[in-house]
């Protein structure tokens, strides 16, 4: 299998920001579908309760096939919230919209672009063992397809585990720079976390198309 082509990217190590504060942590919330016994992790990208995951984190979570009901318990801040409906899909990109009836006053802003090679990153989610639910990591590389899908991929080493699926790629300003959704390799075969980078137009193209009818079904 061919290995994607690395974008020819600087190295660029300053000025990447420090930890995330406090207010992009209160943006991530956690997911479980009690029927598949699945975790999963969101965030929060608009104040009206619009949430962004992974679409694999949602596509098993639905009521029925072809139905926008969720069968998730989303937890934040120690309540629990049901309802959540999925308002878009794009399973190429690994990404899904959910809505939630409720504000969400913390939420991520996507980044103006990638992050640079070597550039510090944070992976927020709830099934992380590390501390406060944050791994920082730097990214290794950033790719221009993922499994032949003309789709800016960043390769990352920030440790990801069960239930973060769906979780946000943050930088050190805090900017939503992807979601992780899988493992991948290097081309020297180490193992590497892998996020869906995410743009501002991604968020209101999927507002706007919805579900594609494939994913519907």
């Amino acid at each position: 299998m061919r290995r994607p082509t690395l974008l020819a990217l600087p190295l660029f190590l300053a000025g990447c920001g420090a930890w995330p504060d406090a207010r992009t942590q209160r943006a991530v919330y956690a997911l479980y579908a009690p029927r598949t016994n699945q975790t999963a992790t969101a965030a929060a990208v608009a104040p009206d309760g619009l949430l962004l995951t992974c679409w694999h984190a949602v596509e098993r979570a639905r009521s029925k096939p072809g139905s926008d009901a969720l069968d998730f318990t989303i937890r934040h801040r120690g309540r629990v919230h049901k309802g959540a409906r999925l308002v878009a899909a794009w399973p190429e990109r690994e990404l899904a919209l959910l809505r939630l009836d409720l504000e969400t006053p913390d939420y991520l802003v996507p980044a103006d672009a990638p992050p640079p090679v070597g550039c510090a990153v944070y992976a927020l989610g709830l099934g992380l063992k590390s501390s406060h639910g944050v791994a920082r990591g730097k990214v290794l590389a950033v790719w221009p397809k993922w499994k032949g899908v003309e789709q800016v991929t960043i390769a990352h080493d920030a440790d990801i585990w069960r239930g973060d699926s769906g979780g946000p790629l943050v930088d050190g300003e805090g900017r939503l720079v992807g979601v992780n959704h899988s493992v991948g390799h290097l081309a020297d075969g180490r193992n590497v976390s892998v996020a869906s980078y995410v743009t501002k137009e991604d968020l209101a193209r999927l507002e706007r198309e919805g579900i594609p009818r494939a994913s519907a079904q």
